[in-house]
Formats: structure tokens, C-alpha cells, sequence
């Protein structure tokens, strides 16, 4: 038995670099879409910089994932080798899933995979135990945290819609500020907008992972020297990692002309249709002067003879770079 508990931790192991690997591989659409969207720097120098992000990230992790790993459901209900089985059984499955997303193209959530597997791997453990004992299937609400998986399911579906529209408040009254012309705007007000997203980047890095901080636990130190070089590498070489990246800028384009994967769904119509017929209730509320200022402060900006438009411009970008915090702050806080 002691060989068998061996050999499945060398393969968890050996699982673990390879999640590390798919894991990245997507989630490097949520920091590097926008800056490569935007070319605002070149491809080297946004490749170090996301480097440094990853490894410094890591060090001020909090955990999270440490949350959605004991939350879901109450480990004592399980023997040693079940509990082994569900791991190795989650790792199998967020590999698997992971990379078919990124042989497709497609961007997922990993936070979102991981707690689904876990939930779905902890049931189906608890159903064949209760089954092998002759049990209820009925029982099987004893062997789960209802009310915490239920508390990370919601935080992450209120993280979305947090998201977006803290998203879209924000880029519409950085796009009143700046306009598509920004270089004037910025001179004066630069300081302010790049002092709030510094702030609330450093917060959110520093400030929120500090309470599990790696750096306080020598153990997590060894960790991140043995696993940040595979998660930095994966930035450089996965070519996975560079197609879901391409998906989401083409997804998320200014541009009309670029290419498109997916057709409209029905919820994101309803939204659209939705919006804009708020946006026609404002437009008999409003009077038209306001209503031309306003539509000055978005008339976008005329290309030069033979250059080539961006996915994102500058303004666009920044604020979309500093969206993710939002986007996980619920679950964090969980």
C-alpha cells in the first residue's frame, strides 16, 4: 500500500507542473491581452515585465486557492485514500480541461475549474462510498459544505457581474476624461489616474495577500523557487498560451474587421438591446448641448495615411489591465 500512496504522489507531482503549465497558459489573457492589444511596448519588454508580475505575484499570494481546496467539502468524512483519489482525480481533470481550452483558443476561468472539480470529484466520492456501505444516497449532504461551496459559487458569479460594471463605469468616465486624444488630458491628470491604479494595484497585490503571504512560511519560499521558473517559462515558449491570448484580443477588439470566432449569444443581445434603449431614454432626458459635449469626448481618433489601427487603443487598455482586481475582489474577500 506504502508503493501505491508513492506512486500517486509522483504522479500529482508530476500533474502539478503540468497544471502549472495549462493553468498560465490561459490565465495570461487576463494581463498580457491588453498590452499586446495596445503595442504599447514591445513584445520582449511586455513578456519581462508580465515575468516579474507572475514571480512577485506569487510571493504575495494569499491562498485563494487554498479556500476553494478545504471549503467545498468536510475532509473527515473520508479516509486517507479517498481523499487521495479525489486530488488525483481534480488534477487529471483541470489538466485535461485546461488544455483543451487552450488548444481551442478559448479563455476560462482556472478558479472557476478547480472548484467545480473539486465539488464534482467530492460528490462522486461520496456517492460510491455511500453506495459500498449500503447507505442513502440522501446522506451524501453530510460529505459536502453546501453553504461554503455555495459562498465561492456565488462570489465568483458576483465577481462577473462586479466586473462588468465597474468596468464599464470606469472606462466611460476615463473616456470622458481623456477622450481618444489623451495626450493633452494627461498632462493634467495623469498623476491623479495613474496614483488611484498604482494604489489600487499595490492593494490588491500587497495589501490583500499579505495576510497569507508565502514569504512569512519558509516552505512557500521553496515552493515558489521550484515552480515560478515553470509558470515564467510557459509565458515565453507556450504557444497555447499565445492563441488564447489572440482569441481574447479578437473578442474584445475596437476593430469591426477583426476576425471572429463566436456569434453573438442570447444573453449578451438582451443586454445590448437593453442598454440601448436606456441609452435612448437618456437622449430625450438630456439636453443637447450636454449631448454634444459629450459625443466630442468620444469621436475617436483619425488614423494616418497607412497606419494600421490597434485592437486597443492607450486609454482602453489601461483600464481594462486594471479591471482584473475587480473582477476577483469577491472571492478574494471570501
Amino acid at each position: 500500500m506504502q508503493e501505491y500512496y508513492l506512486v500517486l504522489l509522483v504522479f500529482l507531482g508530476a500533474l502539478a507542473l503540468f497544471d502549472l503549465f495549462v493553468g498560465v497558459s490561459n490565465d495570461a489573457v487576463n494581463f498580457l491581452n491588453s498590452a499586446l492589444g495596445c503595442r504599447i511596448a514591445s513584445f520582449r519588454t511586455t513578456m519581462w515585465v508580465a515575468a516579474a508580475g507572475v514571480m512577485l505575484g506569487a510571493t504575495f499570494s494569499s491562498g485563494m486557492m487554498e479556500i476553494a481546496r478545504s471549503g467545498v467539502f468536510h475532509p473527515q468524512m473520508f479516509s486517507f485514500t479517498e481523499i487521495m483519489l479525489i486530488f488525483f482525480a481534480v488534477m487529471v481533470a483541470d489538466v485535461i480541461l485546461l488544455d483543451t481550452f487552450n488548444s481551442l483558443g478559448l479563455p476560462t476561468s482556472t478558479t472557476v475549474s478547480i472548484v467545480f472539480e473539486l465539488l464534482g470529484s467530492a460528490l462522486a466520492a461520496a456517492c460510491m462510498k455511500l453506495i459500498s456501505e449500503g447507505a442513502s444516497l440522501t446522506e451524501v449532504a453530510a460529505y459536502i459544505n453546501s453553504s461554503k461551496a455555495l459562498t465561492i459559487i456565488s462570489g465568483i458569479l458576483i465577481s462577473v457581474v462586479v466586473a462588468f460594471v465597474t468596468g464599464t463605469v470606469v472606462q466611460y468616465l476615463v473616456r470622458l476624461v481623456f477622450t481618444f486624444h489623451f495626450e493633452n488630458a494627461y498632462k493634467r491628470y495623469g498623476a491623479v489616474f495613474a496614483g488611484f491604479a498604482i494604489t489600487a494595484i499595490v492593494y490588491f497585490l500587497v495589501m490583500k495577500g499579505a495576510k497569507g503571504s508565502s514569504f512569512m512560511r519558509p516552505e512557500w519560499i521553496r515552493f515558489i523557487q521550484e515552480n515560478t521558473s515553470v509558470m515564467v517559462l510557459t509565458l515565453w515558449f507556450s504557444r497555447k498560451a499565445y492563441r488564447v491570448i489572440q482569441t481574447s484580443i479578437n473578442l474584445s477588439s475596437s476593430n469591426s474587421g477583426e476576425q471572429e470566432q463566436f456569434g453573438s449569444s442570447l444573453p449578451g443581445r438582451v443586454i445590448v438591446r437593453a442598454a440601448m434603449s436606456c441609452g435612448k431614454v437618456l437622449h430625450q432626458i438630456i439636453p443637447v448641448p450636454l449631448q454634444r459635449g459629450l459625443n466630442s469626448r468620444f469621436e475617436p481618433k483619425a488614423l494616418a495615411k497607412g497606419e494600421v489601427p490597434l485592437p486597443f487603443d492607450y486609454v482602453r487598455a489601461s483600464v481594462m489591465s486594471r479591471k482584473w482586481p475587480s473582477r476577483s475582489y469577491p472571492l478574494i474577500c471570501l
